[in-house]
């Protein structure tokens, strides 16, 4: 992690206090340093070489050295990316530098940052999974952020899989979701509920099948939007998406999962915005 000299200009009887003084709460120190250092005085004009992710804490790191992030709408309401895959959607401390929040304050395009700053997101109306790409959309105000993230109607994404994919598949399909292994890495789907997770719908139907390649392309109605609930579902339907390893899918370059489109009905608009990223693939 990166360090930061810090010289304070007067003196503290611990360092504990320094730091609250700078804003920086009890509870967040105790992340980064340990109590035997928290309760070291401070000498007035003596430096410190303390965390970066500690000094800034809700702060979005100005630096962006990632792949290029194409913006593919913008007006006084909302700014929609293109976001490409390996990307986060949002840091979770300020020396993550390579997400789409780092590269929005690069292009001086800060409003979203300004927004739900309670929240990781910020102003960002969902998550995309770290692999998948597509378009991501952000809300420039508070007052669009919160009527915004209840008026995504419409979402469609792509996907590949190994193998013809099945007709009797495509359908409808109302699904339970739980998370499990460490950390809630990976997700289930169950059978039925058990009070651990969440019921999720989505639609699915087949595009094409490649026969030469063995690879459909199924397009995904996203009705719900849980975490990695297409990777589940299509897994748990014997049809893991290429490149999803976690899933059981074959190996590729990259996880082959697209957020193809995404429409928003703001109030006092006559017809919904729709937002459309080219599928890479």
């Amino acid at each position: 992690m990166a360090a930061s000299n810090i010289c304070f200009c007067h003196a503290y009887p611990t360092l504990q206090k320094a730091l609250q003084d700078l804003g920086i709460s009890r509870q967040f120190t105790k992340r980064y340093l340990s109590a035997a250092v928290l309760h070291q005085p401070v000498r007035q004009q003596q430096a410190w070489a303390l965390p970066e992710d500690l000094l800034h804490p809700g702060e979005i790191n100005p630096v962006y050295q990632g792949p290029c992030i194409e913006i593919l709408a913008e007006d006084e309401s909302i700014i929609a990316l293109a976001k490409p895959p390996g990307i986060h959607g949002h840091p979770l401390a300020y020396g993550e530098q390579d997400n789409c929040l780092s590269f929005l304050r690069q292009q001086n395009k800060a409003a979203v940052l300004a927004v739900a700053t309670d929240r990781a997101e910020r102003g960002l109306l969902y998550r995309l999974d770290n692999l998948t790409s597509g378009v991501l959309l952000a809300a420039k105000t508070p007052q669009v952020y919160t009527v915004a993230r209840h008026a995504l109607k419409n979402k469609t994404y792509q996907a590949l899989v190994k193998g013809k994919f099945s007709s009797a598949l495509a359908q409808d399909w109302h699904q339970y979701f739980v998370a499990v292994g460490e950390k809630g890495k990976k997700v289930e789907v169950l059978a039925q509920a058990n009070g651990k997770g969440r019921w999720g719908d989505l639609t699915l139907k087949l595009l094409h099948y490649d026969a030469r390649e063995d690879v459909s392309r199924v397009a995904i109605g996203l009705k719900t939007g849980l975490r990695h609930q297409i990777r589940a579902s299509l897994a748990a339907l014997g049809y893991p998406i290429i490149g999803d390893s976690l899933y059981g899918g074959p190996p590729a370059a990259r996880l082959f999962l697209h957020a193809l489109q995404y429409e928003l009905q703001l109030p006092g608009e006559d017809l919904p915005r729709v937002y459309h990223c080219p599928v890479p693939f």
